[in-house]
């Protein structure tokens, strides 16, 4: 069976908002298999059924387990079937997120239920594309330059979309914040994915900044933060299985 393709993709993504594009590849990133992986996993421990626990398969895992891959032959099997079960389990998956994030309300939608908040206008931001999933280019650190403080007519703040306490407002108030799962951390959010130092906000020159500082890597609307990567309201940001969405109201 071949892998999930980038069309197939774009077919779930069929009457999607672009808000509930990025939703949809932040979590279809984050619960994809690596075909790869459960190769390995199915050559080196598939006696113990590791490679069916790996894709959800926990009954045929159990049942390898304890008979030693059911006497070594399903052990073999599995060397050629698991990538196939690979593919079927992250088809399996992006239907469910595409069912499930285009019940999720789009961000208009969302503002139409919560209370408005005297907003000055600012210029139209042009919608980004369809993410794919090729790193995005290393952007240059801002310049350094004396701290600013945050405009006191500025209120940003990190809405959690998935993950514990969704719905909750992380207050951004410090021009320097580490985001990630230590007590040391500016805002903290209490998930085992999320590592202990995540990632770092920065507000510099009337910008915004998102600094990965994650082996897992950090993704902005669904794809990878290689470097510095510039904000807008409306971001999504994943980390783990985690995904936020970076919201401000007022000037800079």
């Amino acid at each position: 069976m071949p892998e999930v393709t980038e069309a197939e993709l774009a077919a779930l993504m069929q009457g999607m908002t672009e808000q509930q594009k990025m939703l949809f590849l932040s979590q279809y990133n984050a619960a994809k298999k690596d075909r790869n992986i459960a190769l390995i996993l199915s050559v080196v421990l598939g006696t113990m059924g590791i490679d069916r626990f790996y894709v959800g398969d926990v009954l045929l895992g159990v049942l390898k387990l304890f008979t030693a891959g059911c006497c070594l032959i399903w052990w073999i099997v599995d060397w050629f079937l698991i990538m196939g079960r690979v593919d079927e389990y992250n088809r399996q998956k992006a239907r469910e997120i595409a069912q499930l994030v285009k019940g999720f309300p789009s961000t208009g939608e969302q503002k139409a239920h919560e209370p408005q908040m005297p907003e000055s206008p600012s210029p139209q931001v042009p919608q980004p594309s369809i993410p794919s999933s090729a790193p995005m280019p290393i952007q240059p650190p801002p310049m350094p330059a004396q701290l600013e403080s945050l405009p006191a007519n500025l209120t940003v703040w990190l809405e959690v979309v998935q993950g514990p306490n969704a719905g909750q407002r992380l207050f951004v108030l410090k021009p320097i914040s580490v985001v990630g799962r230590s007590s040391e951390s500016d805002i903290q959010i209490f998930e085992p994915s999320v590592s202990r130092k995540h990632f770092r906000l920065r507000f510099e020159r009337g910008q915004f900044w998102l600094e990965n500082e994650s082996a897992q890597g950090t993704y902005v609307n669904g794809q990878p933060v290689a470097q510095w990567h510039p904000l807008k309201d409306g971001d999504y940001i994943q980390a783990g299985r985690v995904v936020l969405q970076f919201r401000m109201r007022g000037r800079t």
